[in-house]
């Protein structure tokens, strides 16, 4: 049975346009990073096209494994925009090429049954720690016609040519999330922000959070209890309250920095595939990560925020 499917909004494609508008500012402007917070932008002459998915997918999570003989990409669930049809599959590429080729992808092998994901999960997040691919929260249904936001998170070992091995079960979120953000740093997973609500087939009326979370990783790759860290930045702070954003990890000589680029406010509700009906934001603000996993307040940059507000967006 699929899954009732829309057709994109116009409001879709304005988050895409302005996504792109950001991108091509930021390639422009690298010099206002570094001064500010030391990031050294590469330049890149252009995008090249690289091996494609094996099907149109939205709402998936997406980590990179480096290992000593090389990297490879991979794609966790989503949303399947042909068939409409939320996903269990892990789609797994090396990371070839040398030369002006350095960074294309190989052929894509598509893993699921056994070594796939053992729900059909989008809205997810994932992150890949010391060759470890965990998939947490989002929205899943064991059965395609009844999704449902899980707190479960999972995770499966990568061996030293790229394969995932099988998925365990380890330490669940306190509460169920679907549109958060995750980063794995230093011994610790970190999880913020999102909508613990669950959605109809037609809008996603959401119950915002804005608590961090985090948990150790243990050295078998399970993770061990959950506790909160404050909450994402908000009014007392100097910004406004973010619900809505993705996390970047940066060592820094003076500890690992978590900066938040960008996001989205609490709003009433959100049209499909997590795009939002509250107010994209153009600010950027860190904090830092202490030696017990803790983070430090947030430091909101009140001088260089965004070129323009971006409420979807990605980086690495």
């Amino acid at each position: 049975m699929r899954l009732p499917y829309q057709s994109h909004s116009r409001a879709y494609y304005a988050v895409r346009l302005r996504t792109a508008i950001l991108l091509a500012l930021i390639l422009l402007l690298p010099e206002m990073w570094t001064a500010k917070f030391g990031l050294a932008l590469a330049q890149t002459p252009a995008w090249h096209s690289t091996t494609a998915l094996p099907e149109a997918l939205e709402t998936f999570a997406a980590a990179v494994d480096q290992r000593s003989d090389g990297q490879s990409l991979y794609v966790v669930g989503g949303l399947d925009v042909d068939m409409a049809m939320i996903s269990n599959k892990v789609r797994i590429a090396p990371i070839t090429g040398s030369g002006s080729g350095v960074g294309s992808l190989g052929t894509f092998t598509s893993v699921n049954f056994n070594n796939g994901l053992q729900a059909l999960y989008r809205d997810i997040c994932g992150v890949i720690y010391n060759h470890n691919l965990y998939a947490i929260g989002g929205i899943s249904s064991s059965q395609i016609h009844a999704p449902q936001t899980t707190a479960a998170v999972w995770y499966a070992p990568i061996d030293g040519m790229g394969n995932i091995g099988q998925w365990i079960n380890t330490t669940s979120l306190p509460l169920p999330l679907q549109l958060h953000g995750s980063v794995a740093v230093n011994g610790y997973l970190y999880v913020m922000g999102g909508s613990s609500d669950l959605h109809d087939d037609h809008r996603e009326y959401l119950s915002m959070e804005n608590k961090v979370y985090y948990a150790p990783i243990n050295s078998n790759g399970s993770v061990g209890s959950w506790n909160q860290t404050g909450v994402l930045p908000g009014a007392e702070d100097g910004g406004p309250e973010i619900y809505k954003t993705c996390p970047l990890a940066v060592p820094t000589g003076s500890g690992n920095r978590i900066y938040l680029v960008g996001g989205e406010t609490s709003g009433q509700h959100v049209l499909p595939c997590g795009l939002g009906m509250g107010s994209a934001v153009v600010q950027v603000a860190y904090a830092v990560q202490q030696s017990d996993g803790t983070l430090s307040g947030w430091t909101v940059n009140q001088d260089h925020p965004l070129p323009c507000p971006v409420a979807a967006q990605a980086i690495a």
